[in-house]
């Protein structure tokens, strides 16, 4: 039973490396490759949650001071990580590459901050930067 899981973690994250190897710099998804991720998702969560969990994505580039388009693979990240939360139930994400959502009020509203393919000094306000300690 452990081996399964374990396999099957191996083989989604296996077809999440080729997809973003395969990417290169476009900036959509096709639909093969949508498929791909859909069918690398597990059905379950390995842990069932009391209560859906909620989960900021935050994907801000930032390089020579100037706010870029990040990294191709971006958008299949978020997808996977969209398709696994609404298929297993235990969490449900906002994307966001806006740096206000690290006032206090935003952060309150959920439980884990995902930095997807970040790069660079993303915020320079110090209050927002102790926000997220």
């Amino acid at each position: 039973m452990m081996i399964d899981k374990i396999l099957r973690t191996l083989f989604f994250l296996t077809a999440c490396f080729i997809l973003l190897l395969s990417y290169g710099s476009r900036a959509e998804i096709s639909a093969e490759e949508k498929e791909k991720i859909k069918n690398a998702i597990p059905e379950k969560a390995l842990a069932q949650p009391k209560q859906t969990r909620k989960i900021l994505v935050m994907n801000l580039h930032v390089r020579d001071g100037e706010v870029g388009y990040g990294h191709a693979s971006t958008p299949c990240g978020n997808l996977a990580l969209e398709l696994m939360g609404q298929e297993t139930g235990a969490y449900e994400i906002t994307v966001s590459d806006d740096t206000l959502m690290f006032k206090k009020d935003n952060l309150a509203q959920f439980d884990a901050l995902c930095f997807l393919n970040t790069a660079g000094l993303l915020c320079t306000d110090p209050a927002l930067r102790m926000n997220i300690l």
